[in-house]
């Protein structure tokens, strides 16, 4: 059951800080609340943080695991905080049962939600110091949160919010609503609705899923991981449905879509490069969607079929320091290369979506 404990955060005058200084007083910064003081139990410190970090009149949902800062709806941030909630029991009930022995994290997880898209692209230039326009969240190991924006104003959405509006300009010039009007932008609207729903859900997962591992010993702290391995595992806790089962012993239908169709035209999934990969090169939409399609299906793969061997690999620790290290490493844990990719090639033919 979900704790029902809500603030209004009241930072001191100051207004925002950089994270940078933020972390370096943790312990030692003071906050007003409203209508009343923190909880002095775990989560004290980071409440106290995110009241001087956040404006005035910025909202916290705490959950049994989690603190959720958002600007957005209370009833929106309701749903991302079951979510959490939901990922959280999966990730720790699923992960313990599959032997990779996961520690409940010592304090609870922050969750940053912002109603607006440009809110939160600002929010990753100033604490991340990059550009995430194509991103429908992330989470940051910098700062340990994760970070989310409502899918209404995705840039990915923008084409259905355009017909929205010209549906409904429509039928304001045309001198009143016509049924069969008012049933279209109904549609539409629903559909736009829907899409912005299921992105949500699956994005939160998928960004929880990261913030559970780096938190829960899963992944060591502090430490550069491969690409596949990080993002493998985090796609495999992705749905748009979470009353379905999920996680890393199913099936990911859109992931495995992405991966049929890469192969489809004869493309390789070349093992040897993908295992090698830590930080991911530009590349166009199609190629991205491929890499976390690879990705997803080679953690599913070795989950499935070699899994005492993934547990080896990921208790031993971060990446090596060039690509011939990372690959022996992986060689040393699964066998050779070529040997695994045509073991993963047999398996994926089985797979159906």
């Amino acid at each position: 059951m979900l704790q029902r404990e809500r603030y209004f955060l009241r930072s001191r005058p100051g207004g925002l800080r950089a994270a940078a200084l933020v972390f370096a007083c943790v312990g030692i910064l003071g906050a007003a609340w409203a209508p009343a003081g923190p909880p002095t139990d775990s989560a004290a410190p980071a409440l106290q943080v995110l009241a001087r970090q956040f404006p005035t009149g910025t909202n916290l949902r705490r959950t049994a695991h989690f603190l959720v800062v958002y600007d957005t709806d209370h009833h929106w941030a309701e749903g991302r905080a079951r979510l959490l909630e939901q990922a959280y029991s999966r990730f720790m009930r699923q992960m313990q049962a599959a032997g990779f022995d996961p520690r409940p994290p010592g304090e609870p997880l922050v969750a940053v939600c912002f109603r607006r898209h440009r809110d939160y692209l600002a929010y990753a230039r100033r604490t991340e110091s990059t550009n995430l326009e194509g991103s429908g969240g992330y989470y940051s190991p910098a700062t340990n949160r994760i970070v989310l924006y409502h899918g209404d104003t995705s840039p990915d959405l923008a084409p259905m919010r355009a017909l929205v509006r010209q549906r409904r300009e429509s039928i304001e010039g045309s001198g009143g609503p016509r049924t069969g009007a008012l049933q279209d932008l109904d549609l539409v609207s629903r559909r736009y609705r829907a899409r912005a729903g299921r992105n949500n859900i699956a994005h939160t997962l998928h960004e929880a899923a990261h913030q559970l591992a780096f938190n829960s010993g899963v992944h060591p702290p502090g430490q550069a991981l491969p690409f596949w391995l990080t993002e493998g595992l985090a796609t495999a806790f992705e749905t748009t449905n979470p009353a379905v089962p999920f996680g890393p012993g199913e099936v990911n239908r859109a992931r495995l879509r992405d991966l049929q169709a890469w192969t489809r035209g004869g493309r390789s999934l070349d093992l040897a490069e993908l295992v090698t990969v830590l930080d991911p090169p530009a590349g166009t939409a199609e190629e991205r969607a491929a890499l976390y399609a690879r990705s997803w299906g080679l953690f599913h793969f070795l989950f499935r079929r070699h899994r005492p061997a993934l547990r080896v690999y990921m208790r031993a620790g971060g990446a090596a320091a060039s690509p011939e290290q990372i690959r022996r490493r992986f060689e040393s844990a699964f066998g050779p290369v070529e040997q695994v990719e045509a073991q993963w090639v047999r398996f994926l033919g089985g797979l159906r979506h």
